[in-house]
């Protein structure tokens, strides 16, 4: 028998099962199992020599099976008959193969461990196996659990925090099987002060996974039979010595995690009332420690609580049904637990959270304690939801996806006669319809239209338009000149400027900038005081002034040559005084006068000369024009006179 028995095909990846037909996935599942079966029915010798001397085909089956189903959903798997008795008997075969007093070496290694009691968490002789595994191949086991703690440091090290998420996901189903072997990862410091330095930088799914390794190192020291109290505290200390330093630097901490996320001080507490013995010293450090993790317990940072309804939404019976079979924040829940042990299915974990009240601290508790009512120990743990597993048909709902409904055009015709085909078929033309319509036609037309037209004509006002400006600035047609200078109306643009504040703001400026800033003690000095009385200017004008003067430095020269001389007592430019008939202009008084009186040349005394066409500054324009005003010339007026009779120009 021994020599007919074939070494099983390792399992298929999903890259390679994905190609196979599911006839040929069935005939695959049958194979297996005949074999797996084949081997169970030898006996305890033919066994142990099969297994040692021909046994590494199944080795390498075993391992690429566990591997497999541990990093797959248990629903895509285990989705028919023969896969669900192929699973376990392969998990019978796994446990006659590790209850050999020779283990084979590929065997002996925690992630295969690990892997194993993630694929079957939900059978209940599982971690007895593992517990004696370990204790029975502790040498072998310990060295290999020695370097993957090594590894895992290593990577929080140098910051490579998903593949450490990963590692911790793969490891954690062992520490929890087995308190032996998380015992050992946590003797040491290196690995949580690694775990702690690294906590608040990592996104929230490796906090989670940080989170549930360190409750389950910590806890192993208080599972075993002799607690070990005195590493549990020393962890804790220095938990809390991070803690407090996060704290001041509003950073997550772990101590914080473990305190509000996971069941510690519930764990702490429990220890403290079933401990008997007063004489050992845990129930007073546990009890110590216990109420320290009190002050950084705060609210669940992990997962959302459910909404309560209050009983509104519409009437759709069947989407409401789906909806409330997997809510999102209860699937968010689900999801949670499921990291923890990923074995359970989704409906077995909803009749956990519908028996505990949606707690999710109180599941976990009963789940590690295994206290568990009967009714949910009995349970099928792998039971899935059952709109994970089929989704009735459900009428159209404002759930299903639909596509964008085509743009319909509007406009002010819609439901007009034409629009609703209501309109005379005597009515509808194409083109023009008046196209054969003339000038004859048009000018023949009838007496209304032409009536109508004139009493338009007539209502229509061709003066009524604004007043013509034209002229208003002409010295023509009866305007008045507002610009001429005259003694009854003096021009403004000649009249003094008053200078005098300006002048004083800009020699103070000169001479000390300083009573210019904007400072209090400047503002209740006695310059500014004299200098808001004299000009009677506020502060914010007089610096307002002294900002903008410092940034027009056109303006400054303007200033310093209208009053930087005038102050100083010097004169620049000495301006001869003597008389030179080559200064005087065309435009000068002497020459207004006449010429020379040599002999045949005009002049004489004519009188003094003027020109009313002059510059309006010039003050021989200016008299010229008085006398012109006082001789009574009345050109303007008579001509304004004529254009009011209608007269031409």
């Amino acid at each position: 028998m021994m020599a007919g028995l074939p070494a099983p095909a390792p399992f298929p990846p999903p890259s390679i099962r994905l190609h196979v037909a599911p006839a040929e996935w069935a005939a695959c599942l049958e194979g297996w199992l005949m074999l797996a079966t084949s081997y169970l029915r030898l006996s305890s010798v033919d066994f142990q020599k099969t297994i040692t001397e021909h046994g590494d085909g199944v080795m390498i089956f075993l391992a690429s099976y566990v591997h497999e189903h541990s990093s797959q959903p248990a629903a895509s798997l285990l989705d028919s008959t023969a896969s669900k008795s192929l699973h376990k008997t392969v998990y019978f075969l796994c446990h006659r193969v590790l209850s050999l007093s020779n283990i084979p070496p590929v065997l002996l290694q925690c992630r295969f461990l690990a892997e194993l009691g993630r694929t079957f968490q939900g059978v209940s002789s599982l971690k007895t196996l593992l517990s004696s595994v370990w204790t029975n191949n502790s040498d072998d086991l310990e060295k290999d659990a020695q370097s993957v703690k090594n590894a895992l440091i290593k990577k929080l090290d140098f910051g490579a925090t998903k593949a450490v998420e990963e590692d911790l996901k793969v490891i954690t189903p062992l520490l929890f099987l087995c308190p032996a072997s998380a015992n050992f990862f946590a003797i040491g410091s290196d690995l949580f002060d690694s775990l702690t330095t690294v906590f608040p930088s990592v996104s929230e799914e490796a906090q989670q996974a940080i989170t549930a390794f360190s409750y389950i190192l910590l806890t192993s020291l208080i599972s075993i039979p002799k607690p070990n109290i005195s590493l549990l505290s020393d962890h804790l200390y220095s938990l809390k010595v991070n803690a407090k330093l996060f704290q001041s630097q509003k950073k997550p901490s772990l101590l914080v995690s473990l305190a509000s996320n996971t069941p510690m001080i519930h764990r702490l507490g429990s220890m403290n009332a079933s401990e008997s013995d007063p004489d050992q010293e845990g129930p007073s450090f546990s009890r110590d420690l216990s109420a320290g993790l009190l002050e950084f317990q705060t609210q669940p940072t992990f997962g959302k609580k459910k909404s309560k309804s209050k009983g509104k939404g519409k009437a759709h019976a069947a989407a409401t049904d789906a909806l409330d079979t997997v809510h999102i924040h209860r699937m968010s829940m689900i999801t949670q637990i499921q990291d923890l042990f990923p074995d359970l299915g989704s409906g077995f974990i909803a009749k956990l959270f519908d028996e505990y009240n949606e707690d999710v601290e109180q599941v976990t508790a009963h789940l590690l304690d295994e206290s568990l009512p009967p009714h949910l120990a009995n349970a099928d743990r792998s039971e899935q939801l059952e709109s994970a597993i089929h989704e009735p048909h459900q009428p159209a709902s404002i759930l299903d996806p639909r596509s964008t409904p085509p743009l319909s055009r509007r406009n002010k015709f819609d439901n007009d006669e034409f629009d609703n085909l209501a309109v005379d078929a005597s009515r509808l033309h194409i083109g023009k319809s008046d196209a054969d319509l003339t000038a004859d036609d048009l000018i023949s037309a009838p007496t209304n239209n032409k009536a109508a037209i004139l009493a338009a004509l007539a209502a229509f006002d061709a003066d009524d338009d604004e007043r013509d400006d034209t002229y208003d600035d002409t010295d023509v047609g009866g305007t008045v000149d507002t610009s001429v200078d005259t003694a009854d109306r003096p021009d403004p643009s000649s009249a003094p400027v008053d200078n005098s504040a300006e002048r004083l703001l800009y020699t103070t400026w000169k001479s000390d900038a300083s009573v210019f800033a904007r400072d209090y003690g400047t503002r209740h000095s006695v310059r500014r005081s004299n200098l808001k009385q004299q000009t009677g200017w506020t502060d914010e004008a007089l610096e307002g002034w002294a900002i903008m003067l410092t940034r027009e430095p056109a303006r400054q020269r303007v200033l310093e040559r209208r009053f930087g001389d005038l102050w100083r007592g010097e004169q620049r430019v000495v301006v001869r005084t003597a008389w030179r008939d080559e200064e005087e202009g065309d435009g000068s008084d002497s020459t207004a006068r006449g010429g020379h009186r040599g002999r045949g040349g005009r002049g004489g005394f004519r009188g003094r000369g003027g020109n009313v066409a002059g510059p309006p500054d010039d003050k021989g324009t200016q008299r010229a024009r008085r006398g012109k005003e006082v001789r009574g010339s009345n050109r303007r007026d008579g001509r304004a006179k004529k254009m009011a009779r209608g007269m031409g120009p």
